[in-house]
């Protein structure tokens, strides 16, 4: 059976808890995946901790990075990113994203990573995320990227499906351009979204999705909720090589 995409079902919530006037991206029934990231220790790094989080999924040659409260390290990608002023880790989605991975573990043997995610302190919608996709692929930088724009389609045509009739999702993209983060280049999608609900406009935005394969994993990184290309360069600019 097909992977379900996870960055697609948390898409497909955010959508969905718009129909009943509820913004938050995950619902409060979520509870934290048990892994090695004590739950406590959560709530701490959104605060001035500054010791480091190591994340627990690690598979063949690919090791996670590491989350502190105001960086995120990854040996394995090369990088090191220190976060910029007004936006902190956001442990709900982490935590429950980890639970929906453990689930996809259980049942395919396809499944995805969500490695970090970062948000403003005052509005956990504009969210920047890392994702790891298992297993390994054989495909290109190129077709990855193009995989995960048919992935969004889908989250979007899945939204419409569930809300019977309710929603209506318009997307359309840019051409792919390369775009160069830490010395390697990724490939870079842009998508503006227009949502209506029951016929009438109820948001607008812009997604930005990066993707490269990196020793066979395809990686993602992925912008949602900001309103134009310089508050995501401004993000971008802070990645460099470890």
């Amino acid at each position: 059976m097909k992977k379900i995409i996870l960055c697609t079902m948390l898409l497909i919530t955010t959508c969905l808890s718009a129909c009943s006037g509820d913004s938050e991206t995950v619902s409060e029934d979520n509870q934290p995946v048990e892994n090695n990231i004590d739950v406590e220790d959560n709530k701490n790094a959104s605060g001035n901790n500054t010791e480091d989080y190591s994340q627990s999924e690690n598979n063949e040659d690919y090791k996670s990075g590491g989350i502190s409260a105001t960086s995120y390290e990854s040996e394995w990608l090369g990088i090191n990113f220190n976060f910029p002023p007004g936006y902190i880790v956001n442990w709900d989605l982490i935590n429950a994203s980890h639970e929906l991975t453990e689930i996809q573990k259980s049942k395919y043997s396809e499944y995805q990573y969500l490695e970090l995610s970062i948000c403003k302190e005052n509005d956990e919608n504009v969210h920047f995320d890392i994702y790891v996709d298992f297993p390994k692929t054989n495909k290109t930088d190129q077709q990855a990227a193009e995989d995960i724009k048919n992935d969004i389609i889908s989250a979007y045509e899945n939204a419409e499906a569930q809300s019977n009739g309710s929603i209506t999702i318009d997307s359309t993209w840019q051409e792919p351009v390369e775009y160069q983060i830490a010395g390697d280049i990724y490939i870079m999608y842009e998508s503006e979204t227009n949502t209506f609900m029951n016929s009438s406009p109820y948001n607008k935005s812009h997604s930005w999705f990066l993707c490269k394969v990196n020793n066979g994993y395809r990686v993602s990184f992925q912008f949602y909720g900001f309103e134009n290309w310089a508050d995501v360069e401004a993000i971008l600019s802070n990645i460099t090589s470890v």
